[in-house]
């Protein structure tokens, strides 16, 4: 089938558009690899940048220049910067909702932005389901404080549906699949609970420190979700409710904690916490 561009939707898996940009690359370029792998290394160079931009202005030029080591020496965002996945995507998304619903806030955003950022959200969607996370969580705190933003998320909803059987499998293998099935958080008992959430999260935090994680670390980590009733702020709140999302998700066995590359859509929102904590 590969000798038709439909093929990149119907065998494309959870990226079709990613998938898409190979296909059409395979036909134009002579090494489409190139190709490829230039548009995740920009992507990369994106996400550092406007994390930069974000952090500074959220907390200080100092936290922000450490944030971003931290985003620059993640060994699994390094991985994925010079592998042909699409996973880099995924944590652009995230860096972009983060700096979205900042300068939303700030009254920075001229009203025809919201239509560039819905085409965006839609676009990237399409290169990662997994991007529909942060965005959803987005869209939750927008409508807070603007009925404009229901229509954005009716829109966006509306623009998907062709996608809902990919999306719907994809969760179905992953939930029943029995390849992701020791990351998810075990609920069998209080025991097995402490336990999984604890190893799970050491290998989480693994994706951010290249050394394996002290065991308070994971403490220190967990207490910064809580950071937020200390320091009253819609952009450290919206980094807990993120973290909190993939706790949810892997009790309800839908998206793994601790597999490495999956971990890159969350990796944003744990260090903004991490930061808030120590700027507290």
């Amino acid at each position: 089938f590969f000798d038709r561009l439909i093929c990149a939707f119907e065998w494309g898996d959870q990226h079709p558009l990613f998938s898409s940009v190979i296909w059409i690359s395979s036909q134009i370029f002579k090494w489409p690899e190139y190709f490829i792998s230039s548009l995740i290394v920009l992507f990369a160079i994106f996400s550092i940048v406007i994390f930069f931009n974000f952090l500074e202005k959220l907390f200080n030029f100092r936290l922000a220049l450490l944030g971003s080591v931290l985003l620059i020496t993640s060994p699994i965002f390094n991985t994925y910067t010079i592998g042909l996945k699409q996973y880099n995507f995924e944590i652009f998304a995230t860096i972009l909702c983060l700096w979205f619903l900042q300068n939303y806030k700030d009254n920075e955003l001229n009203k025809k932005y919201y239509f560039y950022f819905l085409v965006a959200c839609f676009f990237l969607f399409l290169l990662s389901f997994a991007t529909a996370i942060p965005i959803a969580i987005l869209l939750f705190f927008l409508i807070k404080s603007n009925k404009r933003a229901m229509y954005l998320a009716i829109l966006l909803f509306i623009a998907s549906l062709p996608l809902s059987d990919n999306l719907l499998s994809k969760l179905s293998r992953v939930s029943n699949g029995g390849y992701w099935d020791d990351f998810f958080i075990s609920i069998e008992s209080l025991n097995n609970f402490f336990e999984s959430f604890y190893f799970l999260n050491q290998l989480f935090l693994k994706t951010i420190f290249p050394i394996f994680p002290h065991p308070l670390l994971t403490i220190t980590i967990f207490l910064s979700i809580f950071s937020v009733v200390v320091k009253r702020n819609e952009l450290i709140l919206y980094s807990s409710v993120g973290v909190v999302a993939l706790y949810s998700l892997s009790v309800l066995k839908l998206y793994p904690l601790g597999g490495g590359r999956t971990d890159l859509l969350f990796i944003p929102f744990v260090i903004v916490l991490f930061l808030n904590l120590l700027d507290i």
